[in-house]
Parts: structure tokens; C-alpha cells; sequence
């Protein structure tokens, strides 16, 4: 069901107190070289956007559109940083579950087929083109007595819809076939059942005017112009419309 429409927001800020050290698997490679950071709110989060506001900006928009549909993602904010003082960092809460969901996935991949399909679906929407297991996570959920986990989307920072200084000549490279999850989770998903009508519907129908007062939080803090506010809404919400569309050319 579509979510409840957010008021306009003043961007969440915490500052950072301190790196600590933190374990992450080793096959994984972090081309944007984030780091744990312990914040003035008392939480932990990996940082990054240290070396290019892009990351910064297409996280935290991805972040406030996945909130916006429904989408399960990590709590967020913007972190000030000793250093950064021409833009915010991107700062995502670390997980209580699972790092690696495969398990999970090669246990009973039909109880998570609906979550992969909605999460599929809204990175066609903001064109994600990295989708892969190392960027799902699983979080321990205490109404789960069975051993199952809620599923959680991150790395949202090549999704080019809200990353690209130009878009509307960046998506034209884009085709929907690069948008299917790569890897090992595109071979897991691949025949597994679309997401249901009522999902599609949800990401199609939001107009302009439905996300901009998420968006604006993202403008305020990264000292954006008025121009990219309404330029980026009115992107997404035509590619809003296409989102069925793509859906039917893409689904294996």
C-alpha cells in the first residue's frame, strides 16, 4: 500500500565523534571508502561521500524515496565531519542481523520473493544499476520466532537517477536490462514472480508534486538550487509512469 506522504523536513544532522573499528567481510570491495563512525546521537554509522558529494546526494535521495514507497532501508542521516566543511557525509545505521542473507535466500527463497520483487522494482524506478547480494541485508526482527529476517536495501550511490549531474542524458544510456540484479541474486530471482499490481501502482503514481517535499530535505543540506529540486522530481515522476513498463520488459 502506498506510504503516508511526508511533510518537508529539516535535514537530519549528526556530527561525528569518532571512527571505531568494525568487522566486514573480506571478499567484499568498497570503492567508495566508507568508515564507521561513532555520531553525537550516540549510534554508529558507515560514512561515506568523504570524496564526492554525488555519493552523498544519491544516497540520501534514494534513502528518502525508499522511506517515501515503502521500501526497507537502514535509519539514516546526514553526519557533519572535522574537515567537510563544503557538504555533509551520508551516514547509514549498521544492521542488527546478517551481513550475507544467501543462507536465508537458499533456504526458502519464496518467502522473500515479494521483498526482492518491490526492492527490483524501485531500483528500476531511481536506476540503480548495482544491485547484488553484498547490498542486501538481513535484520533481526524480534516478532520473528522462526529464524527468518527482514530484508534491507543500501548502497544506493550509482542509482543514476539522482547521482548524475545530468540525468536526463545519463538514463538514455540506460537500458532495463542492466537494471536486473546482478550475479548470484539475479540468477536467484530470475523466474521468481513479478511484484504484485498494488506495488507497481504505488511507485507509478507519484507525481512531482508527491516527491518533492521528500526530496527538499536533500536539497537544504547539500545547498542545492531550486532548479535540481524541480528538475529531479519531474524525472522521477516520468519515469514513475514507465515503472510498469519496465517491470513487463524486464521480468525474466
Amino acid at each position: 500500500m502506498p506510504a503516508a506522504r511526508q511533510e518537508p523536513l529539516f535535514p537530519r544532522v549528526v556530527d561525528l565523534v569518532e571512527r571505531v573499528a568494525i568487522s566486514t567481510p573480506p571478499r567484499l570491495v568498497y570503492s567508495t571508502q566508507p568508515f564507521a563512525g561513532m555520531c553525537s546521537d550516540g549510534k554508529v554509522y558507515i560514512i561515506k561521500g568523504a570524496s564526492d558529494q554525488m555519493i552523498v546526494r544519491a544516497e540520501a535521495s534514494a534513502y528518502v524515496l525508499a522511506q517515501l514507497v515503502g521500501v526497507s532501508v537502514p535509519e539514516w542521516s546526514f553526519v557533519s565531519a572535522p574537515g567537510h566543511a563544503d557538504h555533509p557525509l551520508f551516514g547509514s545505521r549498521i544492521v542488527s542481523g546478517p551481513r550475507d542473507i544467501s543462507p536465508w535466500l537458499n533456504n526458502d527463497i519464496e518467502r522473500y520473493s515479494d521483498v526482492l520483487a518491490q526492492i527490483i522494482t524501485f531500483d528500476m524506478w531511481v536506476a540503480n544499476t548495482d544491485r547484488n547480494l553484498s547490498n542486501l541485508v538481513g535484520r533481526n526482527c524480534a516478532a520473528q520466532t522462526d529464524g527468518y529476517i527482514d530484508i534491507v536495501a543500501i548502497d544506493f550511490e550509482k542509482s543514476v537517477t539522482v547521482r548524475s549531474t545530468t540525468p536526463r542524458i545519463a538514463l538514455g544510456s540506460i537500458t532495463p536490462h542492466s537494471l536486473w540484479p546482478r550475479e548470484l541474486l539475479g540468477r536467484m530471482v530470475c523466474g521468481r514472480p513479478r511484484p504484485q499490481n498494488d506495488w507497481v501502482a504505488n511507485i507509478a503514481g507519484n507525481s512531482a508534486l508527491d516527491l518533492a517535499p521528500a526530496l527538499q530535505e536533500v536539497q537544504i543540506a547539500l545547498s542545492l538550487e531550486d532548479s535540481w529540486l524541480t528538475d529531479i522530481t519531474d524525472i522521477l515522476a516520468h519515469r514513475a509512469t514507465r515503472v510498469p513498463m519496465m517491470v513487463e520488459e524486464v521480468w525474466h
